[in-house]
């Protein structure tokens, strides 16, 4: 046992030596082991990978990509302003010309435009299961929305309603990019609400009768509390 403590203290004082503060030996070798692995399996590629991700990139040029933001979540919140604003001009003056049931009811056929879109995309049509959820959706939303079929015609308003349909199948398309599916949508959500505002700016400075209109539109509690819960 007298040779225990010898043995502990020379280990120390190998230990001490490598990390000594003038010599440094231990990180050298770590960075000597790691230069050396690489040297040798690097033979694989002949670029380093993150080389090969700038090359990939600059070989399918897109408005952006994940690792170079904000441009590729702005462009996606533009788009997303100006599907969402124009369909709600639409909707809104729509609504001036026919009834609130006719509406909700027309609004709802971006759920029969988008599978049709997506068989004319594809070349094929869609299956059982799509045309089924299509006819129980139409039936259901006619139901809930109480349509007076009687009355039913495709004047104005309903034109209008179908055409913000279309356009909030554009919304809904535009989300559906494979660019856009990592982007993080809170960072940008205000872009899209500055894009809704101007787009529906004009037509409210239009027809603005006078400058008290606008107070007047945000004279209740519910209508100021609305924009904050959105």
């Amino acid at each position: 046992m007298p040779f225990a403590p010898r043995r502990s203290t020379v280990t120390a004082l190998v230990a001490d030596g490598l990390w000594d503060g003038d010599t440094a030996v231990v990180p050298l070798v770590v960075t000597a082991t790691v230069a050396l692995v690489h040297l040798l399996t690097n033979q694989r590629y002949g670029l380093h990978r993150d080389e090969l991700q700038v090359l990939s990139d600059a070989r399918h040029l897109d408005w952006g990509f994940v690792p170079y933001p904000p441009l590729t979540p702005f462009v996606e919140r533009i788009g997303l302003g100006i599907f969402a604003g124009g369909g709600i001009l639409l909707q809104v003056d729509g609504m001036a010309y026919t009834s609130a049931s006719t509406s909700a009811f027309l609004t709802q056929c971006y759920c029969v435009i988008i599978p049709l879109w997506v068989a004319w995309r594809e070349r094929r049509w869609p299956p059982p299961i799509a045309l089924l959820g299509c006819a129980l959706v139409v039936a259901g939303v006619a139901v809930l929305a109480n349509v007076d079929w009687r009355n039913f015609r495709l004047g104005r308003g309903e034109l209008e309603t179908i055409a913000a349909s279309v356009l909030f199948t554009g919304q809904i398309l535009w989300l559906e990019r494979p660019q856009y599916s990592r982007n993080k949508v809170n960072h940008f959500s205000l872009v899209m609400f500055a894009v809704m505002s101007l787009v529906c700016l004009p037509v409210a400075v239009l027809t603005t009768q006078q400058p008290a209109d606008w107070l007047w539109a945000y004279s209740s509690p519910p209508t100021l509390g609305f924009p904050g819960c959105s």
